[in-house]
């Protein structure tokens, strides 16, 4: 111990003796390391840290693993579950939604979680002012209790005890506040509001808003039962669940029992996270490779020393502990800076997680453990960059360096392995930028949409509508018609209609199945496409018309006429050999309805921006007021941006109904952009990532080019002496950094496919890295690299050869 302190001052005491390339080190080991640890800390938020409930430990998520039917339960089985499960001290289940709150000044919108009662007892919390939910709630027809979280409790009531008196409606039915959950507490996801799920067999259909068919489940863990046990003990229950509910359980025959934070997170979330850590892994690995280089171009200068303390009596392992404690000096240097960094940037890194749709616990900090990860980051670029350079350095001839002159002590310069080290770098930052470059090629790629109306042209907003407590179905009709009729009867607005679809997510797929010109349906006939369920005037909206037939008409709407219009992709993809128009089809979503083709129409983006998805088939049927709940609103402007009639459609609503609340109001460019936010935030990324590798690899070459110059100053002045014109001086240094250049792009252009292969996984419209973006970043990284190669030596050949071989 006390040798290594007495190494690392002497590391320290090299700053000041070699300033530049210290500086080098640390300024590359700090970038390097920030990277590396702001993507541990969105890893550790993401994948180890879970909510902060006194239970989370014990907390699970229950899922079935089915890709085709999804995770969720239906609640009969669920009930099943509960009663005949012995390794979870609570079980339960939810599901998502919108709750509209009025009685209230203005309508209020929120995500909530409809529940089981007991959730309260699985997470271990209490409400900071009034109860939780009981028994007598879940009762079909007990009065509606309802729990809000503390921040809407602050932010829309002003903290006031009296809302727990005042009566309010939540989804046009009765209601009460019967409780406010603690702050920061807005389990299962990141809710609002709860309502209590009532028993299934006491439901009304007409009050399916506190019942859905299939529930997510969580549970509570007894105390010293595993997951792995839990996961056994629920699978015994299969063959039982299977028997009872055959139709729920065809060849599925697992459930999965894993901690709750990792549990509710996609697959693809995962994968995304560790292909990013890849990525800045590689930048890390120019860092270490600039140490790598600087520290060779250092023991150059230094081999004299050396091997004045070989003669003296330290051996060759002393030595290389010195060279490494002196390197973990720099790393250390570094690793501080970088921590500095993180914290520096930890606000706007939990800024960008906010504006993403993940749980609420998910916050990246600059904790304990991320100290020690990059502690161990640290040692482990220490042992990486300085091993290397700590062997070559040990390994000296003393009595030729000691015999050698300060301007012929060269043999250990930075040889075949330093000029290795520098193709690696160039790979990197090359591989880096390709893969920034296709990102930045997506992002208006999906933002040009299949749209033939200005994207800026066209406002929606959402709205869901409930039955109430009187089911009055009638009510619901009237309001869309009235609704559709007054905002186009507003000169300001050129078209309206109502479309089930979210924003401009890409819709959900069904399958279906096409009649044979027999009239017979065929299950083997079977395929999926997208399906849209939508008013008279929609495709007015968009700025299309059909191309073949007709679009809907106010009586398929109001006579509910089993009539159906596709789009040209779906004619390519199902329809080539026969004529689409009297075509009939089943949807799987309508199994006991036969629709008619009537129209085909142009493709219209149904996949969204197509960012998870190239399939482009798609289906519109007619929309049912008095079935359908969630409808959008798609107005297109006669002139100008459509965001001027937010206030129309506002005060529209409000004349019609006070207590129903618009969300999502925005242009459809806006929406497009929001959709866009995650594949964006990967491409600035990425793009930091290249130009961080580029830039790491520019000053690591110009410093080790720069420390060789230096050396070889003296060598330069010969041969200008002896009549060498500066031109082929300057060559030799191009030359040498020519074919470093070459094997680091062919190595990058591997390293691009494989990483563009493994980004294609998760996001499938991702750009082609097509030859013009090869060639474009080679031209960048060739410009770099010979810049960074010959600057030091243009320097160099100013001076006079007879100044040139006087320096030492």
């Amino acid at each position: 111990m006390r040798h290594l302190l007495h190494d690392l001052r002497s590391g320290f005491r090299l700053f000041v003796r070699y300033p530049g390339v210290s500086f080098l080190a640390v300024a590359a080991l700090a970038l390097g390391i920030h990277l590396v640890a702001t993507q541990l800390m969105v890893i550790d938020a993401m994948l180890f840290r879970g909510p902060a409930l006194p239970n989370a430990d014990r907390l699970v998520d229950i899922a079935r693993a089915d890709e085709e039917s999804g995770p969720s339960f239906h609640p009969d089985d669920l009930r099943r579950m509960r009663a005949a499960q012995s390794s979870l001290d609570a079980l339960g289940g939810y599901y998502e939604g919108t709750v509209n709150v009025g009685g209230v000044k203005e309508p209020l919108r929120f995500q909530g979680a409809f529940i089981t009662w007991d959730f309260l007892r699985a997470i271990g919390v209490e409400p900071i002012v009034g109860r939780g939910f009981s028994a007598e709630d879940a009762h079909a027809q007990a009065p509606l209790a309802v729990l809000i979280s503390e921040r809407v409790w602050r932010r829309e009531f002003g903290a006031s005890h009296a809302i727990l008196e005042r009566p309010i409606t939540i989804n046009n039915m009765p209601a009460t506040v019967v409780g406010v959950m603690p702050a920061g507490v807005n389990f299962p996801i990141a809710d609002d509001v709860w309502v209590p799920l009532r028993e299934p067999a006491e439901v009304d259909e007409k009050a399916t808003w506190v019942y859905v068919s299939f529930l997510r489940a969580f549970g509570l863990l007894k105390p010293g039962v595993s997951a792995e046990a839990a996961r056994a003990d629920l699978n015994a229950l299969v063959p039982a669940l299977a028997e009872a509910s055959p139709e729920y359980w065809t060849d599925m025959r697992t459930i999965e029992v894993s901690p709750y934070h990792r549990g509710v997170l996609p697959m693809a979330d995962f994968e995304m996270l560790w292909i990013m850590l890849l990525a800045v892994s590689f930048v890390l690995l120019v860092a270490c490779a600039n140490v790598t280089n600087l520290l060779l171009a250092r023991s150059t200068a230094r081999s004299r020393e050396l091997a004045v303390r070989a003669a003296v009596g330290a051996s060759r392992r002393r030595l290389i502990a010195q060279l490494l404690a002196e390197c973990l000096a720099l790393c250390l240097a570094g690793g501080a800076l970088g921590l500095l960094l993180c914290l520096w940037t930890v606000d706007g890194i939990n800024a960008w997680i906010a504006s993403t749709s993940v749980p609420y616990w998910v916050k990246a900090e600059v904790d304990g453990r991320i100290v020690a990860a990059v502690f161990a980051i640290c040692l482990l670029c220490a042992c990486v960059a300085g091993a290397l350079p700590a062997l070559r350095a040990s390994k000296v001839a003393v009595l030729e360096l000691l015999s050698e002159t300060g301007r012929t002590a060269t043999n250990l310069h930075v040889g075949w392995f330093g000029r290795t080290v520098v193709a690696v770098q160039v790979a990197t930052a090359f591989a880096l930028l390709v893969v920034a470059g296709m990102m930045v090629r997506t992002v208006p790629a999906l933002r040009d949409v299949e749209l033939p109306r200005p994207t800026s042209a066209i406002l929606s907003a959402r709205f869901g509508l409930f039955e109430g407590a009187d089911g009055d179905n009638a009510r619901r009709v009237a309001f869309l018609e009235n609704l559709v009729a007054r905002l186009r009867a507003d000169v300001r607005v050129e078209a309206a209609a109502l479309t089930d679809r979210q924003q401009f997510d890409a819709l959900p797929t069904s399958e279906f199945v096409l009649e044979s010109d027999g009239g017979e349906v065929g299950v083997e006939q079977k395929s999926k496409a997208f399906l849209e369920s939508v008013s008279t005037g929609y495709f007015e909206a968009l700025g299309t018309a059909p191309v073949r037939g007709r679009a809907f008409e106010p009586a398929d709407l109001k006579e509910s006429r089993p009539v159906a219009i596709v789009n040209e992709s779906f004619v390519r993809a199902f329809l080539r050999e026969r004529e689409p128009l009297g075509t009939k089809l089943v949807s799987t979503k309508y199994e006991d309805v036969s629709f008619t083709i009537v129209g085909v129409v142009p493709d219209l983006s149904m996949n969204g921006t197509g960012v998870n998805t190239k399939e482009r088939a798609g289906i519109y049927v007619p929309a049912n007021f008095a079935r359908d709940r969630f409808f959008t609103v798609v107005l297109a402007a006669r002139s100008g941006d459509a965001a001027r009639l937010a206030p129309l459609l506002r005060e529209t609503v409000r004349e019609l109904d006070p207590d129903l609340p618009l969300y999502w109001v925005q242009t459809y460019a806006a929406a497009i952009d929001k959709s866009l936010a995650t594949i964006r935030v990967m491409t600035s990324m990425f793009v930091a990532f290249g130009i961080a590798a580029v830039f790491l690899a520019a000053i690591g070459i110009y410093g080790v080019a720069a420390f060789v110059v230096t050396q070889r100053t003296p060598e330069i002045g010969i041969r200008m002496a002896l009549g060498a014109t500066p031109k082929s001086v300057v060559g030799l240094f191009a030359r040498q950094g020519a074919w470093q250049l070459v094997v680091g792009l062919a190595c990058g252009a591997l390293l691009a496919v494989g990483l563009d292969v493994a980004i294609r996984r998760d996001f499938a419209a991702t750009a082609d890295a097509g030859a013009p973006l090869f060639a474009v970043v080679a031209l960048v990284m060739a410009f770099v690299v010979l810049c960074a190669s010959i600057q030091p030596a243009r320097r160099a050949v100013r001076l006079s050869p007879l100044e040139a071989m006087r320096q030492d």
